[in-house]
């Protein structure tokens, strides 16, 4: 049974009538209940199904190529349009959601940072992820790095337990490149190796076959997923461009649209990328696309803690 928050949302979608919309969804990595570990970014797959299930009876689904295509043509839009992404280029990408999406037919943008698929180890924030973990009281001293020291409780369960690892994670992500391996490689130190990689990356062969499907778009997210403010107009060149040219040889198709890694960008990137030919950008500003332009289309993320009637609140809320 729906609850009041579902039912209370469907009814504002009534009462909106005419009043259409383009909606873009960013998640990350969809997995089975038993190995969804805590984090935002790992929804699992019952409840992406719901979510699927809701989106396919409350908006028309289309893939990213025909809303650039609505967008452009400025025409009054007399429905709700939904686009579903992925960020990063997880393996459940290709395990757990592929297979939902042949099922409900149902089309996907997919933009893969490169390195992980090649197996060249695993992301930095995905190792501090993994390691924070275990069912135990975890106590890490940064003040070299950060001037703080970060305590996750053994009580810390859910959300909490992932708002504890969340605060840690954001503090990194604002320190120096030249400060940031020594930092995390500190906090593995002190912290737990997990016994097995849950979070794993497709690998060129996923990708390819997935690239096959009419219901699958590839898009880029650079080669290492470095946050691009933090980089030259040379790095980011080199980054996006590395990342699109191996995706492009996988798939023998050509990648046009591309995901800022962590939603961060400035002009120098959207220049950078634009000069390369790309026909549009994602952010993940969250909001319906209204007016933005073409290189700043705004997403609203999902993840592991979004249940359907929250989804549902926070699109129709807009």
């Amino acid at each position: 049974m729906k609850d009041l928050l579902y039912k209370a949302a469907a009814g504002i979608n009534r009462v909106r009538g005419s009043r259409g919309s383009i909606n873009l969804l960013m998640y990350h990595e969809v997995l089975p209940a038993a190995r969804a570990i805590e984090a935002w970014t790992v929804v699992r797959e019952e409840e992406f199904a719901k979510q699927v299930k809701f989106l396919k009876e409350h908006f028309t689904v289309i893939a990213l190529d025909d809303a650039l295509s609505l967008h452009a043509s400025g025409n009054p839009l007399r429905e709700d349009f939904m686009v579903v992404t992925f960020d990063d280029g997880y393996a459940g990408n290709y395990e757990v959601v592929f297979p939902i999406v042949q099922a409900y037919q149902f089309p996907v943008t997919v933009y893969v940072a490169t390195r992980g698929c090649q197996g060249n180890g695993n992301y930095w924030f995905n190792d501090v992820i993994e390691s924070l973990q275990a069912p135990k009281e975890y106590r890490v001293d940064l003040s070299a790095f950060t001037g703080k020291q970060y305590r996750v409780s053994r009580h810390a369960k859910g959300e909490c337990k992932w708002d504890h690892i969340q605060g840690l994670l954001q503090d990194l992500k604002k320190l120096p490149r030249a400060d940031l391996e020594p930092a995390v490689e500190s906090l593995l130190a002190q912290a737990d190796a997990p016994p097995e990689r849950v979070l794993r990356h497709l690998t060129p062969a996923q990708v390819k076959e997935m690239s096959r499907s009419p219901l699958v778009t590839i898009g880029a997210h650079t080669h290492c997923h470095s946050l691009l403010p933090s980089l030259s107009r040379d790095q980011i060149g080199a980054t996006v461009s590395q990342c699109r040219e191996l995706l492009e040889n996988w798939t023998s198709a050509a990648v046009e649209h591309f995901a800022y890694p962590n939603g961060d960008y400035d002009n120098e990137a959207i220049e950078v990328i634009q000069g390369l030919g790309f026909r549009s950008c994602v952010t993940t500003k969250a909001k319906p696309w209204t007016n933005e332009p073409v290189f700043e289309i705004p997403r609203t993320g999902v993840g592991r803690y979004d249940s359907v009637s929250k989804l549902a609140y926070q699109l129709y809320s807009h």
